[in-house]
């Protein structure tokens, strides 16, 4: 997709999920916490939402930063997304630099992960 291709050109190493679900699985196995995390609200299985509430419950993920990037245009989204933790709220289609901009103003300099 070309979201995975737009960061493929990026030092960010990526990691892919399917569904909400499979992610959070992945989070939850992985020994290392990413960086940043990029979720869209309309999810299979747990939606952006849901998934971001169980992650903000976690201290494992506490320092993650998290990234709404949604269909979603609506301010109520916006402001549940917030309410819920996630630092930025992007909505599709969104230009490859401003996603790359706002994973670049998140992250620390020194850090090279998404």
């Amino acid at each position: 997709n070309s979201l995975v291709q737009t960061l493929s050109r990026t030092p960010y190493q990526v990691t892919e999920a399917r569904d909400g679900l499979e992610a959070l699985e992945s989070l939850r196995s992985d020994t290392d916490t990413p960086d940043s995390l990029l979720l869209d609200i309309e999810m299979p299985f747990l939606t952006g939402y849901e998934l971001l509430d169980i992650l903000r419950r976690d201290l494992r993920f506490s320092n993650m930063k998290v990234i709404m990037l949604t269909s979603r245009t609506s301010e109520r989204h916006e402001q549940r997304a917030t309410e819920l933790g996630a630092h930025a709220y992007l909505t599709k289609p969104s230009p490859p630099e401003e996603l790359l901009n706002t994973i670049q103003r998140l992250l620390p300099s020194e850090r090279s992960t998404s």
